[in-house]
């Protein structure tokens, strides 16, 4: 029988390669990655656990949908066309990027973490707290837990699983505990 964590582990070896592919091997690296999503696809097919299935799936869906993993966009001069931020408290709250921008900021050092392994210790960060309305990095988690492009900000009442999350990263995200795959999750 085929554990959840051997399949894991063909997806961990699937992400490394795309994440640390050389320039020019691109089409390469990406093939050898389609080839172990498919071998974890297969094992948890054969583990009959349809959760695993699914996010295997959409490993694959987003290996065909993206072309560039790791391409550094251009931020300087960023203005939003539209997005909004909401938040589900009792006094509803809604903000444009210009309104956002104008709230006080506060000035923070966190270290930043990447599933893979690496980190980037004592990062000096800006923003709005929370406690003024939204923060958009989550300081001493995996960076996938923090933001990268926003277009729209909900603030919810319970928890609701996010892009990678759904696509097999454990819901917390502590790097200190090595919290990195769902399946890491104490049910």
């Amino acid at each position: 029988m085929v554990s959840v964590a051997q399949i894991f582990k063909q997806i961990e070896i699937a992400d490394n390669f795309l994440k640390y592919a050389k320039p020019g091997t691109e089409d390469k690296t990406r093939e050898r990655a389609r080839r172990r999503y498919d071998k974890a696809l297969k094992m948890a097919m054969a583990s009959a656990d349809d959760q695993t299935v699914k996010l295997v799936k959409l490993r694959l869906n987003d290996l065909a949908r993206t072309a560039v993993r790791d391409a550094e966009p251009e931020v300087e001069g960023y203005e939003p066309s539209g997005g909004s931020i909401t938040a589900s408290v009792e006094r509803g709250v809604s903000l444009s990027y210009a309104e956002l921008k104008a709230l006080p900021l506060m000035e923070m050092r966190s270290d930043f973490h990447c599933v893979t392994g690496w980190s980037k210790l004592d990062n000096y960060w800006t923003g709005v707290k929370v406690t003024t309305i939204l923060g958009l990095v989550v300081p001493k988690f995996y960076a996938w837990k923090s933001v990268k492009w926003v277009q729209t900000f909900e603030l919810i009442t319970s928890d609701k699983r996010g892009f990678w999350e759904v696509r097999g990263y454990h819901n917390r995200a502590d790097p200190w505990l090595e919290e990195r795959y769902s399946y890491q999750e104490v049910k």
